[in-house]
């Protein structure tokens, strides 16, 4: 068990490490990249600037939390095999299919972790930051949200999470479809919808 928490504290920090250092490496190209179209929206430039980066780092490290995962594990494996700790937990009788057993366990927590904040926290600042894109990185482009809106259209019962940017962006869509008026018979849950060029463009679940 002592040798297990060692293994998964070794993979913990490595995975923080590399989680915090990607991001920080990514977030700054691409706030260089984006620094002259941001200020150009007129708001002040530390307030627009760290408003980009606190919208914009949620959707980062969604993409780098599995690679950070991925080296987390080989590096804490070499970095063990080098210093023959693997060898030492061997000899102590532990097998190395219940080191990875530990590993993938952690994995797997991380993973659980991930899709609850893609979910709660990514997805509502990709909306956000959207809907500021959309106006130009104005100052004054607040987002206007209302909640759990309700419409029926023909044996279609509508039922909208979040409505932004004045109906254009809505957030947590769910479909309840019946049959002659009365029994549901389907039901589609949509985490974004956009309307654009007379279009609705959906993420589905």
């Amino acid at each position: 068990m002592i040798l297990l928490r060692y293994l998964m504290k070794a993979f913990l920090l490595r995975f923080t490490a590399l989680l915090v250092g990607l991001v920080l490496f990514l977030q700054t190209l691409d706030l260089l990249a984006m620094a002259n179209e941001i200020m150009a929206g007129g708001g002040a430039p530390i307030e627009s600037l760290s408003r980009y980066v606190m919208l914009r780092m949620p959707s980062l490290v969604e993409t780098v939390a599995p690679l950070a995962g991925l080296l987390g594990a080989l590096t804490a494996l070499v970095v063990m095999a080098m210093n023959s700790e693997i060898l030492a937990m061997r000899a102590a009788g532990r097998s190395v299919l219940g080191l990875m057993g530990g590993l993938v366990g952690v994995g797997l927590a991380l993973s659980i972790l991930l899709f609850v904040f893609s979910e709660f926290v990514v997805v509502r600042a990709n909306a956000e930051l959207e809907d500021w894109r959309s106006s130009g990185y104005g100052a004054g482009s607040e987002v206007v949200t209302g909640e759990d809106s309700w419409v029926m259209e023909g044996d279609t019962i509508i039922r909208v999470g979040q409505v932004m940017r004045g109906g254009t962006i809505l957030h947590d869509v769910r479909l309840f479809k019946q049959r002659d008026g009365s029994n549901v018979t389907d039901i589609i849950s949509i985490r974004l919808a956009i309307w654009e060029n007379d279009n609705w463009t959906t993420v589905e679940m």
